[in-house]
């Protein structure tokens, strides 16, 4: 009956459980790609700001936003290899959400 109204059964069945490596494969190929953009234009912001060495003003607002986009990428590899430990060693214990949010 639970079935019927699309319910998630309790207890994980099989083929999900097949499918749980290959996701995490996903999340782990797709949070390492995320993490690779962040990080290209965090450099490029930095590059820009030789171009702005009189506007100082200008020049903070690129560095906060250099910083904000390395932050992003740490917690996507941080994501990353929580999946990838959760794929090699069990789901057990797989926490995804308790990253510190950017």
């Amino acid at each position: 009956m639970f079935e019927r109204f699309g319910f998630i059964p309790a207890t994980p069945t099989s083929p999900a459980t097949r499918n749980l490596s290959e996701s995490l494969e996903v999340i782990v190929s797709h949070c390492r790609t995320i993490a690779a953009a962040h990080m290209a234009l965090a450099e490029k912001v930095e590059g820009l700001m030789t171009e702005f060495v009189e506007n100082r003003r200008f020049r903070t607002g690129l560095r906060t936003f250099a910083r904000y986009h390395r932050r992003a990428a740490w917690q996507n590899l941080e994501m990353a290899n929580r999946a990838e430990a959760a794929r090699k060693n069990g789901y057990d214990e797989l926490e995804m959400a308790d990253v510190v949010s950017v």
